[in-house]
């Protein structure tokens, strides 16, 4: 079975197509940092405001998404809620999600809060780059992050070997129901 890194950034790009993902998921990635892809994973090297002191613009979306994806025909998803209550007499919801894998390397992935960042006038900034490279200023096969995606919190789940399950317990106060898509559920795996 390939790394985890490898099946995680495959998934990802494959099922996004625009984005690829740095390793790992967690590490202070920032617009205009740039580096060289490994495979689907982005390897930063530095930043083109600091080492070749090109500035630009930064538009920031005041809106939040959620994305999730599943591997396709491989991984199968049941909610299983449970109400209870708290010594104070307010409701909570316990409630698991049993995730099983039919095949080695099938990826569950949910990330919620999901911001978005980029870098504006970006043909100028291209222009600028082409420019540098075409006067052996601006190392060969180097990639520029331009846009940023970056999320409140993200669960990935890969599987190590078909027929492989999880089930993870989650809280959250006075809901129905577990949204996923609600950053501040408390998560736990429990077997």
């Amino acid at each position: 079975m390939p790394a985890s890194y490898k099946i995680y950034a495959k998934s990802l790009h494959d099922h996004f197509k625009v984005f690829y993902a740095n390793w790992p998921p967690g590490e202070n990635i920032k617009l205009g940092d740039y580096g060289i892809l490994n495979g689907d994973v982005f390897i930063p090297e530095g930043n083109i405001t600091e080492q070749f002191n090109l500035q630009f613009n930064r538009r920031d979306d005041p809106t939040k998404d959620n994305y999730n994806f599943k591997s396709t025909d491989s991984v199968s998803i049941t909610f299983l809620p449970k109400g209870s209550y708290t010594q104070t007499g307010m409701p909570s919801v316990k409630a698991s999600l049993k995730i099983d894998f039919s095949n080695t390397a099938s990826v569950f992935f949910n990330a919620a809060g999901i911001k978005h960042s980029l870098i504006e006038g970006m043909d100028k900034l291209g222009k600028t780059i082409l420019g540098m490279f075409e006067t052996q200023k601006w190392p060969a096969s180097r990639f520029v992050v331009t846009r940023l995606v970056q999320a409140d919190s993200a669960t990935i789940i890969i599987s190590g070997k078909s027929g492989a399950s999880m089930t993870l317990d989650a809280e959250s106060d006075a809901i129905p129901n577990i949204n996923l898509a609600d950053a501040s559920i408390k998560l736990a795996v429990s077997d």
